[in-house]
């Protein structure tokens, strides 16, 4: 009896461990089944693009090239009051290729769309020495990248090139006393002016305390 009570309670063990692979088996048979329920992502990538994105894609390359013609149409400086003040943007850095490839071609796209004041005064101040001559036909392969010679040689007429250090508060100093008497401004009239440091990081701060120091307009907006 002690046998077959035995074997009776190895059997139903038997039975509860079927019982229980039974149930998974069927809860991953219904797993599989609602995986395959579910329509395959494969056929969607591989078809191919919809003409409505290709009408989408065109139509941003059209409205770019919109933007591009009525670019002067949006920056009208003549509702500005400083149009008709002397401005001068002194680009620090200006012999390197940041310079020459993005900051003047920048610059030539806003003297072509009028953007400038009538009294504008470009210039580059870097440690390299170089002559107004020299910064120019540097500059000018770049700038005939976006727009014709005419136009460039009459932004090429108002850059001129001053060379220092960018830690010398002195070089500075003179450059920005140089600045006025190029304008031939008096004493009291409004003289406005911009910096571009297309510089490494590492020579901001020493670069903005020379500006700071010796190179604010006093008459105009910095």
């Amino acid at each position: 009896e002690k046998e077959e009570s035995l074997f009776d309670w190895t059997g139903k063990i038997g039975n509860k461990g079927s019982t229980r692979s039974s149930r998974k088996s069927t809860k991953s048979q219904g797993v599989v089944k609602k995986q395959s329920a579910t329509p395959p992502r494969t056929a969607a990538l591989e078809s191919p693009p919809s003409s409505t994105s290709s009408k989408r894609k065109g139509g941003k390359k059209d409205e770019k090239e919109m933007k591009k013609q009525n670019h002067s149409q949006i920056l009208d400086p003549s509702q500005e009051p400083w149009v008709d003040q002397a401005l001068c943007v002194l680009v620090f850095g200006a012999s390197g290729d940041l310079a020459k490839k993005k900051t003047f071609p920048a610059l030539f796209d806003l003297f072509r769309d009028n953007a400038l004041g009538n009294k504008t005064i470009v210039l580059g101040y870097a440690r390299s020495k170089m002559s107004d001559k020299e910064l120019r036909e540097r500059l000018k392969p770049f700038l005939l990248k976006h727009g014709d010679e005419a136009d460039v040689d009459d932004f090429l007429s108002m850059v001129v090139y001053r060379y220092g250090g960018y830690d010398d508060i002195e070089s500075v100093s003179e450059v920005s006393q140089e600045i006025s008497e190029l304008h031939g401004l008096s004493p009291n009239e409004v003289e406005n002016r911009v910096f571009y440091f297309a510089l490494p990081p590492s020579t901001f701060l020493a670069t903005a305390k020379s500006v700071h120091d010796g190179c604010l307009s006093k008459t105009g907006f910095n």
